[in-house]
């Protein structure tokens, strides 16, 4: 009785050992391929910082500054870019009023730094008035009190008609009427026509 338990003890041992040898075999030979056939999972991409934006160049200036004076709607200073031509000025200075006479400007000129764009208005032709101011007649010369020099200027009176004249007043006294001018030596029926609108008495 003694014998046989020990005997049992063994066996159970024994088989123990086996099962555990069994394991581990089938431990070594099955996990390896597990391992093997497993999927590969990819490995996440390393995180990289965020680019910088691109810095964004600031909006190019005017470059050009015209004054624009005239027949526009809102004259002023107005800054231009260099490639513009006149007319982008008057557009930018509210454009033409209705008096503005556009052919005086060539619109298709390019602008210049500090050039003044003047936009003169139409000038409209004014109606000529008859003058009302009558002729003034001409001064007449007084035949009794003119000097010899003043009745030179009377038409066809020379120097020497002109002191006969002189003389026969101062010898006969002054001269009445026109008809008393025919006793001077060398006047007649016409240079007394001539005479008549010219002397007063």
């Amino acid at each position: 009785m003694r014998q046989i338990v020990p005997q049992r003890v063994a066996a159970v041992v024994i088989w123990v050992v086996l099962i555990a040898g069994v394991l581990l075999v089938t431990w070594f030979v099955v996990a390896p391929k597990a391992v093997i056939d497993a999927p590969v999972v990819p490995a996440d991409p390393p995180v990289t910082q965020f680019e910088a934006a691109p810095e964004v160049e600031p909006t190019a200036l005017p470059a050009l500054v015209v004054y624009v004076t005239g027949a526009v709607a809102h004259p002023g200073l107005y800054a231009l870019a260099a490639h513009e031509r006149v007319g982008a000025a008057v557009a930018a200075a509210g454009g033409l009023t209705a008096d503005a006479d556009y052919q005086a400007v060539n619109m298709a000129e390019h602008i210049t730094d500090g050039q003044h764009i003047n936009i003169p208005p139409v000038i409209e032709p004014t109606n000529s008035v008859p003058s009302t101011v009558q002729p003034t007649e001409p001064q007449r010369i007084a035949i009794n009190t003119a000097t010899a020099a003043e009745l030179e200027q009377l038409p066809g009176v020379g120097a020497s008609m002109a002191e006969r004249i002189v003389a026969y007043r101062t010898q006969h006294g002054p001269f009445k009427t026109l008809a008393d001018l025919d006793a001077v030596s060398g006047i007649g029926g016409a240079l007394l026509e001539r005479l008549q609108p010219l002397v007063r008495f």
